[in-house]
């Protein structure tokens, strides 16, 4: 049986992380560890799964892994290097795990020619208004960033990739702003399969939508993370139909400008006919496929996705993707890891090390028996 090391990202997670640690020590698959990387949380999670998995602690099955919030991708990477199994599946603190989504996830690595695997999301909470009623149809058609594309997808939240190929790879880009995930799996498809299991359910607890201002920084940044993806790995090979969808939008409006230029607004209201009756046909038959009238509402918020996601591809091509990790180094310099603690807890020591990663301290916190 495959051991399996499950790497939970988290950050301020105080109101969902024992509702999530607690869904994946019930998996029906049982050869398995949990390394949760916390972003340097004030809301006291650390100190909530240090209090609450005590046993688990002592017996190796929950390491806790401090870090100071350099990104995603840097929190992967560190989970990935404080792993010990044969598949690393990757997950978020605010996330429910179905019983049978390990299970349904490992089963797929029967064969040797797949490297990952990435499950289904399904949201629990939405946000409010329109954005809550949109939310409740998205949640029935499936939660995804950017639809898969050709059997290649990666969500950080629900994959799994086999570990010593993560390594083959180079790990996760710590330079992206965002979409280290997907980036990571276009590379693995590069030489290894990658299958989609949508019976592997991961059940999102806190709405990405919740108000207008996480709507538009919930399109922003992947799309912008995606864009410095797509420079990096070329623009034509790097999923070209989803760089196409937000590109699109943006040499369309060029053209309509261009037509009310010369013939003023008769002919540039022509042009957007077709895309009305398209954006049309897309609701009416989302609507009777998911048999949901919230489909409706995607007349109002596709727009705005499509506009919003234009103009952060293109500042995603144009920004420098190194700049991201500079500035999160440079803000993280004052991090204060002078003092090496020991913390008894009920009776055991846990031992607490410091040490160095790219001139940045962190602090890792597991079983350490003195």
């Amino acid at each position: 049986m495959l051991k399996v090391s499950i790497v939970v990202i988290e950050k301020n997670e105080a109101q969902y992380i024992k509702k999530c640690l607690d869904s994946l020590l019930n998996q029906t698959y049982k050869n398995f560890e949990i390394i949760v990387v916390d972003g340097s949380s004030t809301d006291g999670t650390p100190e909530i799964i240090l209090k609450e998995y005590n046993e688990y602690f002592m017996n190796g099955k929950i390491k806790l892994v401090v870090e100071p919030g350099l990104g995603f991708a840097h929190a992967r990477n560190i989970g990935v290097k404080r792993s010990s199994g044969d598949i690393v599946v990757f997950t978020g603190g605010n996330e429910l795990a179905h019983p049978l989504w390990l299970e349904n996830l490992v089963k797929n690595f029967n064969s040797k020619d797949v490297g990952g695997v990435y499950g289904r999301m399904a949201i629990i909470n939405g946000g409010s208004g329109l954005l809550k009623r949109f939310c409740k149809f998205k949640r029935v058609k499936e939660f995804s960033c950017i639809a898969p594309e050709k059997g290649v997808y990666g969500r950080g939240t629900n994959m799994a990739f086999r570990k010593h190929i993560i390594e083959e790879v180079g790990f996760f880009d710590e330079y992206l702003c965002d979409a280290d995930d997907t980036e990571l799996a276009w590379r693995v498809s590069k030489k290894y399969k990658i299958l989609y299991e949508p019976s592997a359910v991961i059940f999102h607890q806190k709405g990405e939508w919740e108000n207008w201002h996480s709507f538009l920084k919930y399109l922003w940044r992947p799309i912008q993370g995606h864009a410095q993806a797509a420079r990096k790995n070329g623009v034509f090979r790097y999923y070209p139909r989803t760089t196409l969808l937000y590109v699109a939008p943006i040499l369309y409006l060029s053209l309509l400008l261009f037509f009310f230029a010369i013939e003023g607004a008769t002919l540039s209201l022509l042009a957007l006919l077709p895309v009305i009756l398209g954006l049309l046909v897309t609701v009416i038959k989302d609507a009777i496929k998911f048999n949901d009238v919230g489909a409706f509402y995607g007349l109002l918020i596709y727009p705005i996705q499509l506009l919003v996601g234009s103009v952060a591809l293109l500042t995603g091509f144009v920004k420098h993707h190194h700049n991201y990790l500079s500035a999160h180094i440079r803000k993280s310099r004052n991090y204060d890891i002078s003092v090496l603690n020991l913390r008894n807890i009920r009776g055991k020591m846990i031992k607490i090390f410091a040490f160095q990663f790219m001139k940045v301290k962190y602090t890792v916190m597991e079983n350490s028996f003195l």
